[in-house]
């Protein structure tokens, strides 16, 4: 961080000594483009960063399979083939809806149907995962 602040600096000196300007004038000038810079990283970064925690959510599904069917049979109180089915749907959905939605982002040419539906699926996921995981309860339930 202090190198590219640096690096800012020594640009705008030689900036201001040929354009006889300012140093203040020239830094300030510097502003914007890294503003532009920093969010076009953050426009590209964020949704990838979220689609990765969805790989890495059902990368833990797979990897934690036992204590997760232990949880869903000893907690949630589900049998052993329901809460195998919905482990699998979950790690299903968010690795297929991940690796879609990360393909349209990647390549200019594929689908965006499929990518929108991707991301719907993704979206009606973290919408079911808190009453999947007990996190939320139905209202009025005694």
């Amino acid at each position: 961080m202090m190198l590219g602040l640096f690096a800012v600096f020594k640009t705008a000196v030689a900036t201001a000594e040929a354009a006889s300007m300012d140093l203040e004038g020239a830094l300030i000038s510097r502003v914007p483009s890294g503003r532009r810079r920093r969010q076009e990283f953050l426009e590209a970064a964020g949704p990838t960063l979220l689609v990765l925690t969805f790989l890495e959510d059902s990368l833990r599904v797979v990897q934690q399979w036992e204590g997760q069917m232990a949880f869903m049979q000893s907690t949630m109180h589900l049998g052993y083939y329901l809460g195998a089915t919905l482990l699998f749907l979950s790690m299903l959905v968010q690795t297929v809806g991940s690796l879609v939605v990360l393909h349209a982002a990647l390549v200019p040419s594929a689908k965006l149907g499929l990518a929108k539906r991707a991301t719907w699926s993704l979206l009606a996921f973290t919408i079911v995962q808190p009453f999947m995981y007990g996190e939320l309860t139905m209202v009025g339930k005694g």
